[in-house]
């Protein structure tokens, strides 16, 4: 019976937010005919609130990343916009800490990638849809590491990964895509201790191989 344990990759989120920029004019085009110009150029822009403060700043980063920053009424930078140096697109939420607590983004591969962070901006929840069409979740303990994963592989079979402290698979569950399905648990070693499935004619199985690897030991309800 085939298995399947859950290798899920999550593509890192970059949420840079831009600092204060001065306007810069380079060059206006001709005046409309209401006196606006049509087009105008600078090096970054800023839209102030009525006391002078800056609520929101467009601008091109020293590396060619493009950065549009929302700021709310104390300063605090709260949302970016922009397209990183190689054309990512990104879209950051921030809490009132300054801390990053939604991230939305599209990768240089093509894969959106959705980000969930907790209070002390650690990634908690990351969901993608890589190149390949394959969904794939993960949940992160509050030390960043990946504790359970999920997703639906590219042949369409889906498959659950559990992992301890160390980041060690330590459970999987997955249906095959010849319908056959099985849960494995593993040691701290990354030895299989114990295999529950059924196989394809429906018969229930149990494998329980010893430490030494040595051939399992396997139950079944199938006839002799």
């Amino acid at each position: 019976m085939n298995r399947s344990h859950v290798a899920v990759a999550i593509v890192s989120f970059v949420a840079s937010l831009a600092a204060q920029f001065v306007m810069t004019p380079r060059v206006a085009s001709a005046a409309g005919a209401a006196g606006v110009p049509e087009v105008v150029r600078a090096h970054g822009f800023e839209v102030v609130d009525a006391a002078g403060k800056a609520r929101a700043v467009l601008a091109v980063m020293p590396d060619g990343a493009l950065q549009l920053s929302l700021v709310d009424a104390g300063g605090r930078p709260r949302g970016g916009l922009g397209m990183a140096a190689d054309g990512a697109p990104q879209l950051s939420l921030l809490d009132a800490a300054g801390k990053v607590r939604v991230g939305l983004g599209v990768t240089p591969a093509g894969a959106p990638t959705l980000a969930l962070s907790d209070a002390t901006g650690k990634r908690r929840v990351a969901l993608a849809l890589v190149a390949d069409g394959a969904p794939k979740l993960l949940l992160s303990d509050a030390a960043w590491k990946p504790r359970i994963g999920l997703a639906v592989m590219p042949d369409g079979t889906p498959a659950l990964s559990m992992t301890d402290s160390a980041e060690k698979l330590r459970a999987g569950l997955s249906v095959a895509a010849d319908g056959t399905s099985s849960l494995s648990l593993l040691d701290a070693a990354g030895r299989s201790r114990a295999n529950l499935g059924v196989e394809l004619n429906g018969a229930p199985h149990l494998g329980v191989p010893p430490p030494e690897r040595t051939p399992a030991k396997r139950l079944t309800t199938e006839p002799e």
